[in-house]
């Protein structure tokens, strides 16, 4: 653009006329609508030298840096743009939406708040406020946002699937289901949509229809690792260990860095038996992230059941060390301990975790066969009664109660009688 060009009427070569700037922005946006961001932010720049506040020019500038990732820079540029053009209702939401990216939430509201104030009818300003509502969870209000959102504009296909997630954390399950549909009807090619309402089924209990629409936004975007990874869960919570694992299989290879997806493999192949393997899984996941607890203490709870006790107790002791009070750590660490023989030690964790969940069957049994292996049978027999009471997260780990016309014996005198063992 700055070249020297022949003039126009004179017989000499004279200055090119600064362009003009109206067809110069039309130019740019023409860029940017197509994808080309870098034209377009070229021709946006040259604008800004000529006139450096420049509303439209700042605020779709901003813009080209908040798709690049550039969030920072949009931010500033938007801001510019909104001292340069205060009544743009436009340019207040879309401030809002680099503040809310950039984690300030509170002036995102605020930005948001004002795009309203300025255009009470401005449909994606009270969406894009419900979503920064909600990331600062505050819920019924971000569901009202949604609300009028869907009430300025009635086929908003967002404000249905992201008003279902909130109404999901607030236990309404049912009404959840309902507007997740709702956006699915309106955009039917809607994968997001898809795997929320197979979000909310699965809170539900309908586990066979969550599975239909984790595939079906799988069948949609074929690379949606978390609708493989749910998809995953649910086979596993139906005992379908086998296509559990293979789904979380296809979820690593498409993020192979996150490390919820290994933990996800790791369960299930530990309760698949392929020790071996749920050992590798866990160990991934831990290289990924050196303070995940669930995968630091399944990691040493495989090894223990492996055989190898001094290998798991480092990587017990170090979830414990980050989460002092989680209680599974405290039952594997007992455990463990019991397995080496240092019953004192086992005792002590089993107590501590029983300390914290003294409802839960499975932590009594626990303590229950250390106590009895110290020799302590008084309270080893009181503790062992608990598989028959209290909470199960596991109904498999605990013994299944026989039932007998036969009373009970509960060491009274057996004299002239016969018991049942």
């Amino acid at each position: 653009m700055g070249s020297k060009k022949p003039g126009v009427g004179r017989g000499k070569l004279g200055k090119t006329p600064p362009p003009d700037l109206a067809l110069l922005l039309q130019r740019a946006i023409e860029h940017h609508t197509a994808g080309r961001l870098m034209d377009a932010a070229a021709h946006y720049q040259e604008i800004l030298l000529q006139q450096p506040k420049h509303a439209d020019a700042l605020r779709l500038l901003g813009m080209v840096a908040y798709q690049c990732g550039e969030i920072e820079r949009a931010a500033d540029l938007l801001g510019q743009a909104v001292e340069s053009s205060p009544n743009s209702s436009v340019f207040h939401s879309d401030l809002g939406l680099a503040l809310e990216s950039l984690g300030r939430l509170d002036e995102a509201i605020s930005s948001y708040g004002r795009a309203i104030a300025l255009q009470p009818d401005y449909a994606i300003a009270h969406y894009n406020l419900g979503n920064a509502l909600k990331k600062r969870g505050r819920l019924t209000e971000a569901v009202a946002s949604y609300d009028r959102a869907i009430v300025l504009q009635p086929d908003h296909a967002p404000a249905y699937n992201n008003r279902g997630s909130v109404l999901l954390e607030l236990g309404l399950t049912e009404e959840a289901v309902s507007s997740h549909r709702r956006a699915i009807v309106l955009k039917p090619d809607f994968a997001e949509a898809y795997f929320n309402l197979g979000n909310a089924l699965r809170k539900s209990g309908r586990l066979e229809e969550a599975l239909a629409q984790y595939s079906q936004a799988i069948a949609i975007d074929a690379q949606y690792a978390a609708a493989y990874q749910n998809r995953g869960h649910v086979f596993c919570e139906l005992d379908r260990y086998e296509e559990g694992t293979e789904n979380f299989r296809r979820a690593i290879a498409i993020k192979p860095d996150d490390p919820e997806a290994h933990y996800d493999l790791g369960t299930g192949l530990q309760r698949l038996g392929h020790i071996e393997e749920a050992i590798a899984s866990f160990q991934h996941a831990v290289t990924l992230r050196p303070d995940y607890v669930d995968a630091l203490n399944n990691l040493g709870m495989s090894l223990t059941e492996k055989g190898s006790f001094d290998e798991a107790l480092p990587y017990l002791q170090q979830a414990l060390a980050i989460q002092p009070d989680h209680i599974e750590t405290l039952s594997n660490l007992g455990s463990a301990y019991r397995e080496r023989g240092q019953n004192a030690e086992a005792i002590a964790y089993h107590l501590r975790a029983v300390s914290r969940q003294p409802d839960l069957a499975e932590l009594h049994w626990n303590l229950a066969s250390s106590l009895l292996l110290s020799g302590d049978l008084s309270k080893g027999w009181e503790e062992y009664d608990w598989r028959w009471k209290g909470r199960a997260t596991n109904v498999s780990t605990l013994p299944k109660k026989q039932e007998f016309p036969q009373a009970w014996w509960h060491g009274e005198d057996l004299s002239g009688k016969t018991i049942l063992v």
